[in-house]
């Protein structure tokens, strides 16, 4: 019966003149002193929050209907959900044990009932942090995913800069060079090119640039070119720190590395191996060793690829902190 409302609900939208432009994603800039956030692009629709003057928001979509109310505006953006709205879904499709997604998919509503707009999607094995709790439902932070409405006249459309193009160094290489003709006067000496020392932990580029000058004025300078690019230095370290688990779902890992004393985080914990299993070292302390590199969205929590892991022998485990 669910899936034969929705199926009513689409082609009802259809033939009111709901229409989706082709649209790349933007960045906005709301334009007034406050306006409304809904669930859908229509101002019957719930209200989920609000902006005021000056906040940016990411467009997602651009959407125009032909058919409208009198009051009602002609168009809308589709937006990411602003960071200080909630999103609700039902508690019944949660782990108890670690708040993840049970089901397939399961919807993000704007409130706490199937009444309310969808506004987004959860996958399978995804991990909500839960805020609050009404009934079988439950508040959660917004992931990257949730979306949601606002009149396109009160957002200005901010133009990304356009990247400068990235100059392009011809390379002579043997197959093409032309020679010099030769000549009997003695050719000036040539100072070889001592190259720098490679850094670490970084792609490096050697090159040996050769240069062969001659003093016939019509004559061409013959480059020879060789470039030899060396993979990254490994960095690979021993950790010891309490494993817990992390409620953020943009995170790269399920599972932090965290300072006994000082519960600071140390790492995000990641391995392929199907025998390493991180949820039975939940709360425990570990000696941990592996590969450790950087993610370019999480440049101060490196990540420990493992290798290793071996729970540190100790008389008392952490408790579990309360939620």
């Amino acid at each position: 019966m669910k899936q034969l409302s929705r199926v009513v609900l689409t082609v009802a939208m259809a033939m009111a003149g709901f229409g989706v432009s082709a649209w790349a994603q933007k960045t906005g800039e709301v334009t007034k002193p406050q306006i409304n956030v809904r669930g859908q692009p229509t101002i019957s629709s719930e209200v989920v929050g609000s902006l005021k003057k000056g906040d940016a928001v990411t467009i997602l979509d651009s959407i125009k209907h032909t058919k409208v109310k009198a009051d009602d505006s002609t168009n809308w953006f589709k937006i990411a959900m602003p960071a200080n709205i909630r999103v609700w879904l039902n508690g019944m499709f949660l782990n108890t044990n670690d708040s993840t997604v049970l089901p397939p998919r399961l919807n993000l509503r704007s409130g706490p009932g199937e009444n309310f707009s969808v506004v987004g999607r959860l996958a399978k094995g995804d991990t909500v942090k839960v805020l609050r709790e009404k009934g079988e439902w439950r508040q959660i932070e917004a992931p990257a995913t949730a979306y949601a409405f606002v009149a396109a006249e009160l957002v200005e459309v901010k133009e990304a800069p356009v990247a400068p193009p990235t100059p392009v160094i011809p390379v002579i290489t043997e197959t093409n060079m032309v020679a010099a003709p030769v000549v009997e006067t003695p050719a000036a000496p040539v100072t070889p090119v001592v190259p720098a020392t490679p850094t670490t932990n970084e792609t490096r580029m050697v090159v040996d640039l050769e240069q062969h000058l001659h003093t016939n004025t019509n004559g061409p300078m013959v480059t020879r070119q060789i470039i030899e690019v060396l993979p990254p230095a490994r960095r690979v370290v021993a950790r010891e720190g309490i494993v817990k688990p992390t409620y953020n779902i943009q995170a790269p890992s399920g599972f932090v590395l965290e300072e006994p004393e000082t519960e600071q985080v140390i790492n995000y914990l990641h391995t392929t191996d199907t025998n390493v299993v991180l949820r039975g070292f939940r709360f425990k302390r570990v000696f941990v060793t592996g590969e450790e590199s950087i993610e370019r969205r999480w440049p101060n929590t490196p990540l420990l690829h493992i290798e290793t892991i071996l729970e540190a022998p100790t008389n008392a485990t952490p408790a579990e902190p309360s939620k």
